[in-house]
């Protein structure tokens, strides 16, 4: 199971994390979405690897983000032709560059897709609580939403 948080931040506020958890050093990240019914699977490129992840659907809960994930990494992009062949259709493909902090048994990121900024924590649930309050971020909204569901609805 996979546990996260994601918020949404302004530009003052992504400013003031990056002090708090110092400089960042972002890589690129090419994501390519295949949307199923309640899931999806994603095929990112990450420096010089290829990431295949399978979401499975989110559970309800207005905290922490939670739902199955199975990921495995590949030596070719052939998964594209196999899930072609599977009959799937790309629902979206975009950029995001990503830098990474661990913070204690979590990882925390910032994201920047365009224009805007959102960070993630990612761990178990007391882990990501901690880095809440760390971070004052306590009385933000959660984002609920994926990634696909940011960038494909309006």
């Amino acid at each position: 199971m996979e546990n996260e948080i994601k918020i949404k931040l302004s530009n003052s506020e992504f400013q003031r994390i990056i002090k708090l958890l110092g400089k960042p050093i972002f890589f690129k990240q090419k994501n390519i979405l295949y949307k199923l019914k309640s899931s999806f699977i994603r095929v990112r490129y990450e420096k010089d690897k290829i990431i295949i992840t399978f979401k499975g659907p989110r559970k309800k809960s207005n905290k922490i983000n939670s739902r199955k994930e199975i990921e495995f990494s590949a030596d070719s992009d052939k998964i594209i032709k196999i899930l072609k062949e599977l009959g799937y259709q790309k629902t979206l493909t975009y950029i995001k560059y990503r830098a990474d902090y661990k913070f204690k048994n979590s990882i925390i990121s910032i994201d920047k897709i365009g224009n805007q900024k959102y960070i993630e924590i990612e761990g178990p649930t007391k882990t990501i609580n901690e880095a809440k309050k760390f971070l004052g971020l306590d009385k933000y909204k959660i984002e609920t939403k994926s990634y696909l569901d940011i960038l494909t609805t309006k």
